[in-house]
């Protein structure tokens, strides 16, 4: 029995190692895997996965209304196409300015654009 919990418990950390090595948390990595496919289900999870993180802070994006998860890979991967030299910083930040400038993005506390 515990033989079957330790090997079923490695299997997870495995598992996890190997998302973790795709993905570094910067532009270059990103934009290396999603501009070939940006339909990946990582893909349009981690730029999803921002834009929610932005609208729960309190970000008011109202030209994101209907927009698709894969819509929103598509504006990361496009401001990371427009602005090489940005790529080494964290992909956050860059998710940020890009749905910020995309979709008229207002900060927590200030007025819509």
């Amino acid at each position: 029995m515990k033989f079957k919990i330790a090997l079923i418990l490695g299997l997870f950390c495995f598992g996890s190692t190997a998302q973790a090595a795709f993905f570094d948390n910067n532009g270059n990595t990103y934009f290396e895997r999603c501009s070939k496919t940006p339909s990946d289900v990582i893909c349009t999870a981690i730029a999803s996965g921002y834009l929610d993180m932005m609208n729960a802070l309190g970000y008011k994006c109202p030209n994101n209304e209907g927009m698709s998860r894969s819509q929103a890979a598509d504006v990361l991967i496009k401001n990371l196409r427009d602005y090489p030299a940005d790529r080494n910083q964290p992909l956050a930040l860059l998710a940020v300015v890009a749905f910020e400038n995309a979709l008229q993005c207002a900060r927590p506390g200030t007025s819509t654009k």
